[in-house]
């Protein structure tokens, strides 16, 4: 543009007809570039649409006011971490690096130390244990809901859910150790419940950690039928509880679902974390790219853009595709939105489930 007017401005004849014609000439041809360029960002990316009825699953998420289950769980496990800070193990450390309380499981309940009854005893009489096991007798909700997650929150949730599912299969050895068998049982069957819980309209983590729980479940079955095998209807109580809890399983692909509804928020947080400042020192590069990628979202075809890539890499997993790795390797934030190793989990669940027949089976 400057040398199509070179001469004209050296004559101070920009005003007149064909420099003012060639100037908007040249500016037109420059908005026509920058709005194909910014329209080719979103083309290129191909729009194969959301992967599944994304309203539908939304609808089907229960609001604060309906999901009282998840809601109790959660005030409950909470009150467990807060316990679990109070009294540490519940007697000392054992032999080495083994608590006392995982060699009870591994010794039986005849190994207990002095003041470990006691101590698990103190814990049994708080209130967390009537608010979880009320949270678990209700139908199914949801524990870590996917349309809020607070990553801040899930270590806390992660290590109070494992000191319970320890907790109810201690106390299960120890109403064993007592004769009562049945009140035994009912405690399983508690793990059991809030291992499903755990997997319902959740994200990965939340599954995983239903599927931890679960196994634990198992096992103190698995401990508890030795000791009742003589009790014919225990047991058929005890393969109708696995029956059970087979038929209610929530279903794997909400688990993928959720991950979806999350992934786009998960992406924005991740961003807004390398904006905040890390001490005197912080990573200065870090904080640019988080503020220029917030920066970008605020442009309708960026978001665009970034959604259609969203949408693309859950189409693949949905559709059981291998992802292309280019296009991680060009985009590396499609790890922070992905579901992690899908394939894995999916692995992990049928083993699970595998496992529960095992039991059930075993039971006869």
């Amino acid at each position: 543009a400057g040398r199509l007017v070179l001469w004209a401005w050296a004559a101070e004849r920009l005003a007149t007809r064909e420099p003012a014609v060639s100037l908007a000439a040249c500016g037109l041809l420059g908005a026509l570039w920058l709005i194909g360029c910014l329209t080719w960002r979103v083309l290129e990316v191909p729009d194969v649409g959301e992967p599944f009825d994304v309203e539908s699953f939304r609808a089907s998420l229960p609001s604060p006011a309906e999901n009282e289950a998840g809601d109790l769980i959660v005030k409950a496990l909470g009150d467990v971490n807060v316990q679990h800070k109070k009294v540490g193990p519940l007697s000392g450390t054992g032999n080495g690096k083994e608590s006392i309380e995982k060699s009870v499981l591994r010794q039986g309940w005849a190994s207990l130390r002095p003041r470990f009854e006691t101590s698990l005893n103190d814990l049994f009489e708080e209130s967390w244990k009537d608010k979880l096991e009320k949270g678990v007798a209700k139908p199914l909700g949801v524990v870590v809901n996917p349309r809020e997650v607070r990553k801040e929150s899930l270590p806390g949730i992660v290590q109070a859910c494992r000191f319970t599912a320890l907790l109810y299969r201690l106390r299960a050895l120890q109403l064993q150790a007592e004769g009562k068998h049945r009140a035994a049982l009912g405690r399983l069957n508690v793990l059991l419940g809030l291992s499903r819980h755990l997997r319902n309209k959740t994200i990965t983590a939340s599954f995983l950690l239903g599927l931890e729980v679960e196994n634990e479940a198992l096992s103190g079955l698995e401990d508890w039928a030795r000791g009742a095998c003589d009790d014919h209807e225990l047991m058929r109580d005890a393969r109708k509880a696995l029956k059970t809890h087979e038929h209610e399983l929530p279903p794997l692909d909400d688990v993928l679902k959720a991950d979806y509804l999350g992934a786009y928020p998960r992406l924005r947080d991740h961003y807004e974390a390398l904006t905040t400042p890390r001490g005197l020192y912080g990573p200065p590069v870090a904080a640019m790219q988080g503020n220029m990628f917030l920066l970008s979202q605020e442009t309708p075809w960026e978001q665009a853009r970034t959604k259609r890539l969203i949408n693309g890499q859950y189409a693949a997993v949905f559709a059981d595709r291998p992802s292309d790795p280019s296009l991680e390797w060009r985009q590396p934030w499609l790890r922070v939105t992905g579901p992690g190793d899908w394939a894995q989990s999916r692995r992990m669940a049928k083993r699970a489930l595998d496992r529960v027949r095992a039991v059930r089976l075993a039971l006869d």
